[in-house]
């Protein structure tokens, strides 16, 4: 793999500004699809104090897998000095055949070069969330996905800097279908990501 695919769209984010002291969203295409100006205006504006008060930088960079995660991590996590830390991994590596236990062991990591970095850091992992994508993969990735789960609520439990996030129950009607949130069974639409932003911030304000 060409660790550097990404060069470009890492300089632009290391362009727009780096913020330092912030809650920083980390991973692929969950928050580079939300965008920084977004994804700082929606949680920002929710009247948190702890998100307020602090500020969000959305460092997100879509199709990314957890090898590059770890290879940008000095130039999107450490330069920015967070406060707290969200990780989105996995889905990009299992989809291109990882195992679940080796693409938790690469989020784990960058959680563990984190609180290396910053010993009072809480990071939080999401878990590679139910939607109708996941629901598609075939059987060996489907099972991929919960032993990647797995992991990594075992090394949260095992952390007590690190936990874990699961947002599949947001995207599920009283019924257990999956609400029309998607533009691709995988992405979230808009308005999805105006309605998430309120959950979003409470339950990761609840871990940080």
């Amino acid at each position: 793999m060409d660790l550097k695919r990404f060069e470009g769209d890492i300089a632009a984010l290391e362009a727009a500004g780096i913020e330092k002291g912030k809650v920083v969203l980390y991973g692929s295409s969950f928050f580079s699809v939300w965008g920084r100006e977004r994804a700082s205006r929606q949680l920002c504006e929710l009247g948190s104090a702890k998100f307020g008060r602090l500020g969000v930088v959305c460092n997100g960079f879509g199709g990314s897998v957890g090898g590059e995660q770890v290879y940008y991590y000095n130039r999107l996590v450490k330069a920015f000095e967070p406060r707290a830390l969200v990780l989105r991994g996995g889905i990009n590596d299992i989809g291109m055949g990882a195992s679940g236990e080796a693409a938790a062991a690469l989020t784990v990591t960058i959680a563990d070069m984190a609180h290396a970095d910053f010993p009072e850091i809480k990071t939080v992992a999401l878990a590679a969330f139910g939607c109708p994508h996941v629901e598609g993969l075939d059987e060996y990735k489907r099972a991929q996905i919960a032993v990647y789960n797995a992991a990594l609520e075992r090394a949260a439990s095992e952390r007590d800097y690190l936990s874990v996030f699961d947002l599949t129950p947001f995207f599920k009607d009283e019924t257990g279908n999956f609400r029309p949130l998607f533009t691709d069974g995988l992405h979230l639409t808009d308005s999805a990501y105006e309605e998430i932003a309120p959950y979003f911030v409470n339950k990761i304000k609840e871990l940080i």
